[in-house]
Order: structure tokens, then C-alpha cells, then sequence
């Protein structure tokens, strides 16, 4: 039954995207609001647009942008009442006042936090440490705040001896092993987190691709740490500096150097004798000045927006890798800088551009490269995308929620996804759908686990407020149908879905909860509902 189910979905899933691009197409954009850097974006996309000859695609369907504004600023989808909303709303720039009250959502914070959380350290594959949870809620806590990122980074990288809790864990995570180890770790997560440089194979040799690269400047970034160490106050890790032996490296052509602290730009500390280099690297390094850093958060923040970077891969921007739109890079970049660094600003600039708001339906025979943006990328969900919004349709969301008590001032919908992220069904999705690298891999154990693991088992029936249990309360099918959609797909079905599944749940009145219990699942296992378009 179950391949049948999902088999006629997806035919009719085919019949939705032929009838709809006729939509699209007679569609027009509706211009955006007068931002800095959304006419940065604007002007250099329309510019290679033109000089290639390539007329984009409109303004994308209401039910695309609704599901598309919610997952890139919440990280689920909306809910049907949110949805209705917005569908409903007759305003013709909804779509920017949306993004404009997502952007101040106390969920847009929790959200990004886990987001920066993924750009920064590594996956934990069980139940998150304390430590990291409260370097989750640091996070999340600067950006309830709209705290610059040059300030997060310098917290990040210099932290004061605990009296700004959860930034130590960024360093004091990677102090770990012997002392090698330990600064092979943070050299390489540093170059490639905060200026969007990998480092690694300069570490034996020059690079051997790339020329600017030196060994010089893997053991010049090192030497910035060569004092860091780990120590404690209280029950708080926390870095603290300790005399260090001369870090030593052995070069092809020179024998064994003496490093010293060297930024990438060939920038050496004006105090090189400091007791804390980070300071040194901080004061370099960390500042509108530094190209490295300011384009490299804004080439992450597009590539999550876009599904691709401006350069890629995004932790090798240099001249030999040069961006497809470099100007777009460099005025963004220098905006970004002079205006404050602000994450929340530099992600409003990007989603209210036409590019952002394309459809993702191009209607001509051949599709031009999506370098060009002519038209959105389709993007698959991220694990933690994927876990919370089917988590929210088959209802394990609001179980959560039924149980989770308010915390001090914290709004109830934090409460609840921190709650939820604790959970360990949810945990468990999560790294049953976490991808390796940036290019998606739908495999068969995702298959299988979706079919007949006992956590989806367990989500999918009905139980005790629940969506299926409020569905089968539903007397009249094509209302149920269409309850569904809204809630699963942020869309009303087309006629050509409601007929098929109308049909399917009337000719099995005395299985009815196994029939729906089965759509519900051909939806959760579809590619519509894996994909942000």
C-alpha cells in the first residue's frame, strides 16, 4: 500500500509542477526594500544576468517562499496557521514583511546559534556534552543580542578566563592530545572557520596548489597559540597562557625555523615578545580592515542562503579561486564591514534580493549554470531542518511541547526546540540524516529508517494530540486532505492530489487511520518535503 500511496504521488506531484510553472511565469518581481546590500546583490546578479544573456525567473509561488523564508530563518516549516497567514495576507510585499518579523523571532536566534554551532565545531555523534550546550546557548544569546560577528569572534578566540561562558569551548574543545595535536587543531579550524582558508597541507610544506600559501603561515597562524592552554575555574574550562617552548618546524629548503606569529597577509603582532599571542591575532586579524574575514562569514551566510558559494569550496577564498561574482564578494564584504557586522543585517540583505526570491521552476529547455542565479536553488533540508519539521508533522513537536515548562523569560518556543534537541528520537534522526560535505546523498538506510524504524513507527501513529489523531477526527475527507497539505507541504493539494487521496481514504473507510497513517508517510518520505524550493 505504501508504494502505491507514495507512487501516485509523486505522478501527481509532476501534474502540480506543469500546472504551476504556467503561474510562475505570469508572475513579476516586486522590488526590494531599500537596503544597502540587497542593492548590491541586485545590481551585480542583474549585471551578469544581462552580459549572459539569461532572463531569470519570477517572483516564486507564495506557498515556495512561505515554506523557504521559515525554514532559512527558523529552521522548520511554518505551521498551517502560519501558512494560512501568509497566503492569505494581500499585501504584495509579504514576503519582505515576513522576513522582516522572522529576523526578530527569538527562534531566528536559536535557530543561526546551531547553524554557527555546525560552521564552527564538529558534529557530536550522542547526546550533547554540557559543555557544548552551554557554548549553544552563548551563541544564542549573542544573537537574541544582534551582536556583531567581529565581537562573537573575538570572544571566540580570546575569551576572558570565564566571565563570557560557553565562548571558551570553541578552544578549549580543541586542547585536547598532545601538544602537536592541539595546535594542528586549532590552526586548522581557525584559518578555515574565521577567514575561509584550509591550511592543512601547508603544514609538511608550502602548499603544494596553491601559491600563496607557505609553511610559514601554517606555523605563523599556529605560533598565535603556542601559549594557549586549558584550565579551569571552578567547573568551567577556560584558556589560559603558559610559557612556551619555541615552536620549532623543520622547512624543505631552510632546515628547522624558529615560527613566528605570522597572520596570512604576511601581518606580524607589534608586540611579538606578547604572553598571549591570540590578543596579537585578534588585534590583526579580527577587523573591517581584514578582507580574509569579512568576506569569508559572508561567502557561508550566501552559500546557506543560496545552496552555493560565491566561491567554493567556501574555505579556499584566494586568487587562484576566484569567486563567480567577485565584485558581488567585495561590496558585500566591505558593506557588511563598515556597517557593523551584523549577522542578522548581512542575512536581510541577502533574502530580500530578487535572486533569494526566484522561483525555483525554470521554464526554458536547457537551465543555465546556477552560478548565475537565474533562478533558486532547490536545497535539500539539513539534518536538523529535516528532524524538526517532521517532528512538527507527525506531531512529536507538540508532545514536547504539551510537557515543556517555561524557563525564566526564555520565549516558549526556544524552550520547546531546546527541549526537542535534547530528545533522543530526535537526536537520533538527526545523525541518521546528517550529510558528509556539502553534497547531498539521499542513501537507502535513510530509506529504510523513515519505512520501519521504531521512532517513526512510534511518531507516525496516532496518539494523544498529535496531527494524525486530529485528522481522523475530520468527518469530511477533502477537508482532511487539505489539512494535510497545509501542514505538511505549506501548500493546498492540487485537484489532481485531492481526487487520488480523497478516493484512496473513501474506498477504505474501514481502514481509514492505516490509510492515512500510510499518506502521512509518503509524505514525510517524499522529496518535496526534503527539499526547500
Amino acid at each position: 500500500m505504501k508504494k502505491l500511496i507514495i507512487s501516485h504521488l509523486l505522478g501527481s506531484l509532476r501534474c502540480f509542477l506543469l500546472v504551476g510553472s504556467t503561474f510562475w511565469l505570469s508572475g513579476g518581481h516586486i522590488g526590494a526594500k531599500e537596503r544597502q546590500g540587497t542593492t548590491i546583490v541586485n545590481t551585480e546578479i542583474t549585471h551578469t544576468l544581462e552580459t549572459a544573456k539569461v532572463l531569470p525567473a519570477p517572483l516564486a509561488p507564495p506557498e515556495d517562499l512561505v515554506r523557504r523564508i521559515y525554514l532559512d530563518l527558523l529552521g522548520r516549516i511554518p505551521t498551517k496557521e502560519e501558512t494560512v497567514a501568509f497566503l492569505e495576507d494581500s499585501r504584495t510585499d509579504r514576503h519582505h514583511q515576513l522576513i522582516d518579523r522572522l529576523l526578530q523571532h527569538p527562534e531566528m536566534a536559536f535557530y543561526w546559534a546551531g547553524v554557527l554551532d555546525r560552521w564552527l565545531n564538529p558534529p557530536i555523534e550522542e547526546e550533547l556534552p554540557p559543555a557544548r550546550q552551554e557554548h549553544l546557548t552563548y551563541l544564542f544569546q549573542a544573537l537574541s543580542e544582534n551582536r556583531p560577528w567581529d565581537q562573537i569572534s573575538r570572544e571566540l578566540l580570546d575569551p576572558d578566563e570565564g566571565k563570557t561562558p560557553g565562548a571558551s569551548y570553541y578552544l578549549t574543545s580543541r586542547l585536547d592530545g598532545d601538544r602537536t595535536a592541539q595546535l594542528d587543531s586549532i590552526t586548522v579550524a581557525v584559518s578555515s572557520n574565521f577567514f575561509g582558508i584550509q591550511l592543512a597541507c601547508a603544514k609538511c610544506h608550502d602548499h603544494p596548489f596553491v601559491t600563496r600559501w607557505k609553511q610559514d603561515h601554517y606555523y605563523g597562524l599556529a605560533a598565535f597559540f603556542n601559549t594557549t592552554v586549558r584550565g579551569k575555574k571552578g567547573n568551567l574550562n577556560i584558556v589560559q597562557d603558559k610559557p612556551a617552548k619555541p615552536l620549532l618546524f623543520t622547512g624543505k629548503r631552510v632546515g628547522e625555523k624558529n615560527a613566528s606569529m605570522l597572520f596570512l597577509d604576511n601581518q606580524q603582532p607589534k608586540n611579538p615578545n606578547t604572553p598571549n599571542g591570540r590578543a596579537e591575532l585578534v588585534q590583526i586579524a579580527v577587523s573591517p580592515e581584514n578582507p580574509f574575514f569579512r568576506k569569508s562569514m559572508v561567502n557561508k551566510v550566501w552559500k546557506q542562503l543560496f545552496g552555493i558559494g560565491l566561491v567554493e569550496p567556501v574555505d579556499q577564498v584566494h586568487e587562484e579561486n576566484p569567486a563567480t561574482h567577485p565584485k558581488l564578494l567585495e561590496d558585500l564584504a566591505l558593506h557588511f564591514s563598515t556597517s557593523g557586522f551584523r549577522i542578522k543585517d548581512l542575512i536581510a540583505d541577502m533574502m530580500h534580493s530578487e535572486a533569494y526570491l526566484r522561483s525555483s521552476q525554470w521554464a526554458g529547455e536547457t537551465r543555465p549554470k546556477q552560478e548565475l542565479y537565474p533562478v533558486s536553488a532547490s536545497k535539500p533540508l539539513t539534518e536538523n531542518q529535516f528532524a524538526t519539521s517532521l517532528s512538527m508533522v507527525t506531531g512529536h513537536y507538540q508532545a514536547i511541547a504539551a510537557k515543556t515548562k517555561p524557563v525564566g523569560n526564555l520565549d516558549k518556543t526556544v524552550a520547546v526546540r531546546m527541549q526537542m534537541e535534547r530528545d533522543r528520537d530526535y537526536r537520533k534522526l538527526v545523525l541518521r540524516f546528517q550529510q558528509d560535505g556539502s553534497n547531498f546523498e539521499a542513501t537507502a538506510a535513510q530509506a529504510l529508517y523513515l519505512s520501519y524504524n521504531e521512532t517513526m513507527q512510534k511518531w507516525l501513529r496516532a496518539n494523544r494530540g498529535n496531527l494524525l489523531e486530529q485528522l481522523k477526527t475530520i468527518p469530511e475527507n477533502q477537508k482532511l486532505v487539505l489539512d494535510l497539505y497545509l501542514h505538511a507541504y505549506s501548500r493546498r493539494p492540487t485537484p489532481e492530489e485531492t481526487t487520488l487521496l480523497v478516493g484512496l481514504l473513501s474506498e477504505n473507510k474501514p481502514n481509514r487511520e492505516t490509510i492515512l497513517t500510510d499518506i502521512l508517510w509518503a509524505i514525510c518520505s517524499s522529496s518535496e518535503f526534503r527539499f526547500v524550493r
